[in-house]
């Protein structure tokens, strides 16, 4: 496989949660189509990186932009549109400048342990004495900060790596790591930190090493199941819908807020949140977003079963309303000119734009 097991990107989840990675094992990825159009987005920003640098800045960014509209996916459902361009702009024109500055590197492939972590940096670039990884996230749900981001430090582990390697004096040369994120999609994500190359490579030794040994055995005993661990990390976890770690989380955190139930039962009345202390209101939103992601995983755990045939008393699997959309517009507004009557237009009144 080309990907690695402890893979960067899901690196908050393994280092928090070493058990993850054997409840895992045999599971295939599933992508999803937020992921494919991330990835297709990622292409076309490396093409234009890759144009920027081969023309040695002669062409300027927005021209190859320019260029790159109407660019479709192999998978024929993207193009790359204004829209898609506008949210790279950005990015390509910060990593542009980069180019121009100093030794850079386009979709790199780092290790940060051998053999065992590594995968594939967007950008990375050094400037005198800075070490600069640059990550781009084409996602809108969910914000990335980049203060202490797991994944960004281990890509930078892995560039400092790649240089020591093949340019010892531009390794010894530097002294900060600047870490940049780029989320045009998400108003409260992305940015910048930095980190002293002293503190990183502590963190190396304090946390990373540590932590890829957890998952691979408890004190020593490689048939010992390395522990679970709940948290916000379970989000994007493949088993989540069946994990006890994060069952047990979710009911201790409901517990914790309706201190009189000993079990949770649906049927009992909960507290109105009105009568609740301001410390409960505090420990009830705490408790939210585990309870969220465990029931969000139970509905689609349920959801597998019931396609699988199996049956879940008092529920039922029935079909779903979806928004339709048409596969072809053009040929759907000649079909819509021809039935409707004369004079009247296929296209829905205009709107206002919002504020």
């Amino acid at each position: 496989s080309n990907h690695a097991k402890l893979s960067p990107s899901s690196s908050e989840r393994w280092l928090n949660c070493p058990g993850s990675i054997s409840a895992c094992d045999g599971i295939a990825d599933e992508s999803s189509v937020y992921a494919d159009e991330g990835t297709f987005a990622h292409s076309i920003a490396e093409m234009a990186l890759r144009k920027f640098a081969e023309r040695k800045g002669k062409e300027p960014v927005s021209a190859i932009l320019k260029r790159c509209e109407g660019i479709v996916s192999d998978c024929k459902r993207f193009t790359a549109d204004a829209v898609m361009l506008g949210h790279l702009d950005d990015y390509v024109h910060h990593c542009a400048a980069r180019i121009q500055a100093g030794p850079f590197w386009i979709e790199s492939k780092v290790q940060a342990v051998p053999g065992k972590v590594y995968g594939t940096a967007d950008f990375i670039a050094v400037d005198v004495d800075t070490l600069e990884v640059i990550d781009f996230k084409y996602g809108a749900g969910v914000p990335v900060s980049p203060v202490d981001n797991s994944q960004a430090k281990i890509y930078a582990i892995g560039a400092l790596d790649k240089l020591m390697q093949g340019s010892p004096h531009i390794y010894k040369a530097i002294k900060t790591v600047r870490i940049c994120i780029f989320q045009p999609r998400c108003a409260s994500g992305g940015g910048e930190d930095e980190i002293s190359k002293e503190d990183l490579l502590a963190w190396h030794k304090a946390v990373l090493l540590p932590g890829v040994k957890a998952t691979e055995e408890v004190d020593g005993d490689p048939l010992a199941e390395p522990p679970r661990c709940a948290g916000e990390w379970c989000r994007f976890c493949p088993v989540k819908g069946s994990c006890y770690a994060l069952k047990d989380a979710a009911l201790t955190a409901a517990r914790g807020v309706f201190a009189d139930v000993t079990e949770i039962v649906v049927a009992k009345k909960q507290p109105d949140p009105r009568d609740l202390t301001p410390e409960q209101v505090g420990k009830a939103l705490a408790a939210v977003p585990l309870v969220e992601t465990w029931v969000k995983a139970l509905h689609e755990h349920a959801y597998d079963l019931a396609n699988a045939g199996t049956r879940i008393p008092g529920h039922k699997l029935i079909r779903k309303v979806g928004n339709r959309a048409w596969t072809d517009e053009k040929a759907a507004e000649k079909m819509l000119r021809e039935m409707l009557p004369e004079g009247e237009s296929p296209h829905a009144e205009p709107k206002l734009l919002s504020p």
